[in-house]
């Protein structure tokens, strides 16, 4: 008996720290809380998922923006030949620094910026990115498609990092994970 009393003693300290930490990040602004009904709740007052169960909707939704945000990186990478057959490692390296940049310095601004938003970022810079490689490739201006293969870069690096983090409200959460590599997966 006096083992029990000793672990709950632990969990009740465990979960004591918890409820401190999500106070705390509650008053940073920008991180989503589960509200009385079990419903996560982002700062801006949008509803981000019922953290009871994931449903079926949930795990297509995950599955097809999987499958969208990669669409620019693959077909960028496909076409790298067709830009300038000379800078083909030019092309991967302006299609992986982007993304890079982007998934390394979100920790610093991802919380300052609700999931919606980072959402239509990422559709408005994919947008871009095909229109400034289609433009590029028409008016024969290499810059330009390298310019476009870049914010087509960042897109998915906004993409891929916010619906990975987006997924952690889902219960459980590696469904939705599984759900969205497989989309990421299906255009290889």
């Amino acid at each position: 008996m006096p083992e029990r009393g000793g672990k709950q003693h632990e969990y009740t300290t465990l979960l004591t720290q918890m409820d401190y930490d999500l106070d705390y990040d509650a008053q940073l602004g920008g991180h989503p809380e589960k509200d009385s009904h079990n419903t996560v709740v982002a700062a801006d007052g949008a509803v981000v998922a019922d953290a009871s169960e994931i449903t079926t909707r949930d795990l297509l939704g995950f599955f097809f923006f999987g499958v969208i945000n990669n669409t620019s990186y693959v077909i960028m990478i496909a076409g790298a030949k067709d830009i300038d057959p000379s800078m083909i490692g030019i092309v991967y390296l302006v299609s992986e620094l982007p993304s890079i940049s982007v998934k390394l310095s979100a920790p610093y601004w991802f919380h300052l910026v609700p999931y919606r938003s980072r959402v239509i970022v990422s559709t408005v810079l994919m947008a871009c990115s095909f229109v400034s490689v289609a433009i590029g490739g028409i008016r024969d201006l290499v810059w330009l498609q390298l310019v476009g293969v870049a914010i087509g870069a960042a897109q998915s690096g906004v993409g891929e990092a916010s619906f990975l983090a987006l997924s952690s409200f889902y219960n459980p959460s590696r469904k939705a994970l599984t759900a969205w590599s497989s989309g990421t997966y299906s255009e290889m």
